[in-house]
């Protein structure tokens, strides 16, 4: 039996995904075909949702943010992954280490959950952050 893809899904993705306005919306009807026909588990942190729903809100309105929230929080398509106060020691370890001016720590606590959770797969727009740390981290773009 195949072991299932984990996939972490960045905030850059879902902004697009429910922005219908978003430059890289249309982009992610590709990916969603990609993601419907390899069946991943997806996973988001509580900060991620936070960026989302932020970003979601003033993009589109509170009340579809709120709809969005409802439907990403309690359907269960996507686990989310709350940063206890381990994650945040090992976010802050490689915003640390991590030279790249760019790499938020929120993206860092990306990096921290992936490797706790042994995820193997990050689904991001801003790629360009990320690629000099996946050989570090050993992961892959979705």
């Amino acid at each position: 039996m195949p072991i299932k893809n984990k996939v972490f899904v960045d905030s850059s993705f879902l902004v697009a995904l429910y922005n219908l306005s978003d430059t890289l919306h249309d982009k992610t009807s590709e990916v969603n075909t990609r993601l419907a026909s390899s069946d991943p588990d997806l996973y988001v942190s509580n900060y991620i949702l936070l960026e989302v729903l932020t970003v979601l809100s003033q993009k589109i309105g509170r009340s579809k943010s709120v709809d969005i929230g409802e439907r990403i929080i309690h359907d269960g398509q996507i686990k989310v992954v709350h940063i206890t106060e381990d994650l945040q020691e090992l976010s802050w370890d490689i915003f640390r280490s991590t030279g790249n001016k760019n790499m938020s720590f929120v993206d860092c606590s990306i990096l921290a959950v992936m490797q706790d959770r042994g995820l193997r797969y990050l689904l991001t727009f801003d790629k360009t952050d990320f690629t000099s740390l996946r050989r570090q981290f050993g992961f892959s773009f979705f």
